[in-house]
């Protein structure tokens, strides 16, 4: 056993930059041996910028994916929203189940195991606290995100209407019947819930876990975009179009990283709940057109 191991645990200095752009030390006790000098000096040459968590290095520190087990853990974390997608929408048929399996294991458990057991409850209570600070203004922010978006979507739906038929048929073999039933509850959850848990996983935790450096960012958005590439298949997307829209998916996902860095979670909540309604809104328009054909059929 070397000295260095034969040794307690000691406080780890490094370096940060505060609100006032001043140099300061700060401590994190019970980091030594975990590679946290190392791991900042990293996030400074990678130009990590860890958004509303800047001001909190202590838990940026303690929820660091540096071990090899931490990191096959959060890889595993990013690559399950595909693995469910695909089990429950190509295995199983049920769009309830892809949706609900994703948010409760990818978005809820797994993330939630790994700052209890890095951090504990407190960790975790101080993080998601952390996540909203400075309400008023993510939200101001999170409003104009919401109308510009709305809008921007709307336009584009409008205008790839021609290339997007409006076939509902892989739709009600998922599960989303033209019951209106069902149909408000999935509209409800899909625009409420959603945008929630996916920009605390996608954007929260995965850009803090990571590093917040531009490659690990853009392996994030990648991840984002496969996922949903299986959706757009499973509900008749035209292969080509699904590609296309899987690019665009992954570029929106960057953009909505730099959100979160700039505007804090709740901005990037509001404009990825306006993205959603336009989505819904594009379903509800194919089943109103599906039903008129049903009607001139009859």
């Amino acid at each position: 056993m070397s000295q260095g191991d034969s040794l307690p645990p000691t406080p780890v200095l490094f370096g940060v930059k505060s609100e006032d752009d001043q140099e300061t030390l700060l401590v994190v006790p019970g980091l030594a041996g975990v590679g946290a000098e190392r791991w900042w000096r990293l996030c400074a040459r990678d130009g990590a910028d860890f958004g509303p968590l800047k001001a909190h290095p202590e838990l940026v520190s303690l929820l660091a994916a540096r071990t090899a087990p931490q990191k096959a853990y959060v890889r595993a974390n990013m690559a399950m929203p595909t693995l469910t997608m695909a089990a429950c929408l190509y295995g199983f048929g049920s769009a309830w189940a892809a949706v609900v399996a994703f948010h409760l294991i990818s978005c809820i458990l797994m993330p939630s195991a790994y700052v209890v057991a890095c951090a504990g409850l407190d960790g975790a209570a101080r993080l998601y606290a952390a996540f909203f600070v400075d309400l008023r203004s993510q939200l101001t922010w999170g409003a104009f995100y919401f109308v510009w978006v709305g809008a921007v979507g709307l336009l584009l739906y409008r205008a790839l209407r021609d290339f997007v038929p409006p076939d509902t048929t892989p739709l009600i073999e998922l599960g989303i019947t033209p019951d209106p039933t069902t149909l408000l509850l999935f509209s409800l959850y899909f625009s409420v819930v959603n945008p929630v848990l996916e920009e605390l996983f996608w954007r929260g935790f995965l850009s803090l876990v990571l590093g917040a450096g531009e490659r690990h960012l853009l392996a994030a958005s990648a991840a984002y975009a496969l996922y949903h590439g299986l959706v757009l298949l499973a509900i008749g997307i035209d292969p080509a179009v699904a590609a296309a829209l899987v690019v665009g998916l992954g570029l929106v996902g960057r953009v909505m990283s730099e959100m979160y860095r700039r505007t804090g979670l709740a901005s990037g909540v509001l404009a990825h709940m306006a993205g959603d309604i336009v989505v819904v809104m594009a379903l509800l328009d194919w089943y109103y057109s599906w039903l008129q054909r049903r009607r001139v059929l009859e």
